[in-house]
């Protein structure tokens, strides 16, 4: 299950640090890999914002994401997860049990 954030319309602060894990708790490598934050209305699943995340330390799957104006501006809940594209190809998402939740409040 994921974690819930809660920000104010136009907030960029605080950015989101995490750490992506397997299905048996560990680290996942993204040496060489691409993630993007992902935020999906929750009622119909269309994609609201979809950026570039910074990988801080590849070996140890920890990501960050600050947030740029305008990221926020519509209040609201949305499903957030993290997209990453392996240098395989392969593409894999987390949470892989669910979303992560995001209130955006006035």
């Amino acid at each position: 299950m994921g974690e819930q954030f809660t920000l104010k319309v136009g907030d960029t602060s605080p950015r989101v640090d995490a750490v992506l894990k397997t299905t048996e708790d560990s680290p996942v490598d993204l040496t060489g890999s691409t993630v993007n934050i992902r935020l999906r209305q929750p009622r119909t699943g269309e994609i609201a914002l979809e950026r570039r995340v910074e990988i801080v330390s590849p070996e140890d799957g920890h990501i960050r994401y600050g947030w740029a104006d305008g990221d926020t501006d519509d209040a609201g809940r949305y499903r957030m997860e993290f997209v990453v594209n392996y240098p395989n190809n392969s593409e894999e998402t987390f949470p892989n049990d669910g979303y992560h939740d995001l209130l955006i409040t006035e």
